[in-house]
C-alpha cells in the first residue's frame, strides 16, 4: 500500500499545475497581442530606450545621491512605513495567498498549518526573487551604491517576513475592530513624523515604532484562531487569477461573486425597512449611496489613508512639498471619487433604472464633501503646526475647497455624460481652468495672498461650475 505524498510535494504540484495553466494564459494572450513584425520592434525600441534611459539617468548622479542620503537619513521613517504598509492591506488582502486548491487538499490529511507555512515561504521566495532582481537592475542603470541597496533590499524583506502573520490576523478581525486599528496605527505615524519633524528629534520616531511594535503583538495575542475560510479563498483566488494583461487582451474581467443585490440589502436591518419620507426625494439615492460605501468600506479606507500618508509624509519637507503634497491629494481624491461614482452604476438593477441623474449626484456629492471636510482638518492641522501666516488658514482652505468641489463635479460630469451617452468630453477651457487652479494651490503655501485672486476667478467662475 503507497503511502500519500508528503505535504510539500503535494504543494507543489498545485503550484506546478497553476503555473502550467497560467502560462497557456499568457501564451495564448501574447499570441493575440504580438506577432514575429511587432516583438522585434517591440525588441529594438526597448534595447534604444533603455541606453537612452541610462545615458539621462547617468545626467542626474547628484539627484540620486541626494536621495540615497534622504532615505539614510530618514531610516525610521522608512521603518514606520514598512510595519504601517501590510497593516493598511489587511484591509483586503491576507497577506497569504492560500488559495482554493489549498483549502480542498486541506481535507485531505494534510496539516493545514503546514499548508499555510508553505504558501508562507512561497510568498517570502517571491518577494526576494522581486527585490534582487529590482536591486540588480537598479545597480545597473542608477547610480545608487551596492550597499544601499543590499540594504534596502534586506530591509524591505526582513519586515515583509516579520508582517506576513500579522497582516494574515488582522484580515480575519471584524470590519470595525479592523479599522480602528488601521487608523490608529495611521495616527501614530502621522502624529509622531510630524512631531518629530518640528523638534528635529528621532526620539518620537522610536516612540512611534515601539507603539506600533505593541500594536502589532496585541493584533498576535488575539486568542480567537476564527478564520473566515470563505471570504480568504475567494479574495485570494481573485488575487491569483485577476491578471491584468490577460483580461485586457480577452477584454472579460474577473469579478468576486456577489454576496447580496445592492437593492436587496435595503430591507437587511429594522431601521433600513422602515419606509422612505417620501416628501424627501433624494432619500433613496442617500441610501443607496450609503449602502454602496458600507459594501466598499475597505476601498474607502484604503483612499483616505493613502491621502493622509501623502499629506503626512510629503507636507515636513518645506513649503513646496506641502504644496505638492495638498495639490496631489485634492487630484487623487477627485480620481479616486469620480471612480467610485462610475463604479456605482455596475450593478445591472442600478444601471437598467431611469434614475434622476443629477438627485443621483448631489446625493453622491453629500457623503464626498463629508469625508472632503475630514481632510481639510488634516490640511488644518499641518498649516498649525508650521505656524507661519495664520491668518491666510481661512482663505486657504476657501481655496482648496472650492478647487476640490470644481474638479470632482467636472469629473462626475464628464462620468454622467458618458452614462448618458451623450460623451461630452473635457473641453480645452475647462482644462485650462483646472491647470490653473492647480499652479495656485501649488503656489498658495510660499505665496497665500495668492488664494485671494483665485477666490475671484471661483466667484467669476461660479456659475459655469455649479450649473
Amino acid at each position: 500500500m503507497k503511502s500519500h505524498p508528503s505535504v510539500r510535494r503535494a504543494h507543489h504540484n498545485i503550484r506546478r499545475g497553476r503555473w502550467n495553466k497560467k502560462k497557456k494564459l499568457y501564451k495564448l494572450a501574447f499570441g493575440l497581442s504580438f506577432d514575429l513584425t511587432i516583438s522585434i520592434y517591440v525588441g529594438l525600441f526597448t534595447l534604444f530606450g533603455g541606453v537612452i534611459l541610462y545615458d539621462t539617468i547617468q545626467q542626474y548622479s547628484g539627484f540620486f545621491s541626494e536621495i540615497e542620503r534622504f532615505l539614510l537619513n530618514n531610516y525610521l521613517t522608512i521603518l514606520l512605513v514598512l510595519i504601517i504598509r501590510p497593516l493598511i492591506g489587511a484591509a483586503n488582502r491576507p497577506g497569504i495567498l492560500f488559495s482554493s486548491a489549498e483549502l480542498q487538499l486541506s481535507l485531505l490529511p494534510y496539516s493545514i498549518k503546514e499548508l499555510i507555512l508553505l504558501c508562507m515561504i512561497e510568498k517570502w521566495k517571491k518577494t526576494l526573487i522581486i527585490l534582487c532582481s529590482l536591486a540588480l537592475l537598479l545597480g545597473l542603470i542608477t547610480p545608487f551604491s551596492s550597499l544601499f541597496l543590499l540594504s534596502v533590499t534586506a530591509l524591505i524583506f526582513v519586515m515583509d517576513i516579520l508582517m506576513t502573520y500579522p497582516q494574515w490576523r488582522l484580515y480575519q478581525f471584524p470590519f470595525r475592530k479592523k479599522f480602528i486599528y488601521i487608523l490608529l496605527a495611521i495616527l501614530i505615524v502621522a502624529i509622531t513624523r510630524t512631531v518629530a519633524s518640528i523638534f528635529h528629534t528621532d526620539l518620537l520616531l522610536i516612540v512611534g515604532l515601539c507603539l506600533l511594535i505593541g500594536m502589532v503583538g496585541i493584533i498576535l495575542r488575539d486568542t480567537r484562531g476564527y478564520v473566515n475560510w470563505t471570504k480568504v479563498v475567494q479574495t485570494n483566488d481573485l488575487i491569483i487569477w485577476n491578471i491584468w494583461f490577460i483580461n485586457k487582451m480577452s477584454e472579460m474581467e474577473i469579478k468576486p461573486p456577489t454576496r447580496q443585490g445592492l437593492l436587496g440589502q435595503l430591507f437587511r436591518s429594522k431601521k433600513s425597512k422602515k419606509p422612505f419620507r417620501y416628501r424627501d426625494g433624494s432619500a433613496i439615492y442617500r441610501k443607496l449611496w450609503k449602502l454602496y460605501f458600507i459594501d466598499h468600506r475597505e476601498q474607502v479606507v484604503q483612499t483616505i489613508g493613502s491621502i493622509i500618508i501623502i499629506l503626512s509624509v510629503l507636507s515636513f519637507h518645506g513649503p513646496w512639498l506641502i504644496a505638492i503634497s495638498i495639490s496631489l491629494s485634492i487630484f487623487l481624491y477627485a480620481q479616486m471619487i469620480a471612480g467610485f461614482f462610475s463604479d456605482g452604476f455596475s450593478d445591472k438593477l442600478i444601471f437598467s433604472i431611469p434614475w434622476d441623474l443629477n438627485m443621483w449626484r448631489n446625493a453622491f456629492l453629500k457623503w464626498v464633501f463629508g469625508v472632503g471636510i475630514i481632510l481639510l482638518l488634516c490640511v488644518i492641522f499641518i498649516f498649525l503646526l508650521q505656524g507661519d501666516y495664520l491668518i491666510w488658514i481661512p482663505f486657504q482652505l476657501l481655496l482648496y475647497g472650492s478647487v476640490a468641489v470644481y474638479f470632482i463635479r467636472l469629473l462626475i460630469s464628464e462620468r454622467i455624460s458618458i452614462l448618458k451617452k451623450q460623451y461630452k468630453k473635457i473641453t480645452w477651457k475647462q482644462t485650462v481652468i483646472t491647470v490653473l487652479l492647480f499652479l495656485i494651490v501649488i503656489n498658495s503655501v510660499v505665496y497665500p495672498w495668492v488664494s485671494i485672486s483665485c477666490l475671484i476667478l471661483v466667484f467669476i467662475q461660479k456659475q459655469a461650475w455649479y450649473k
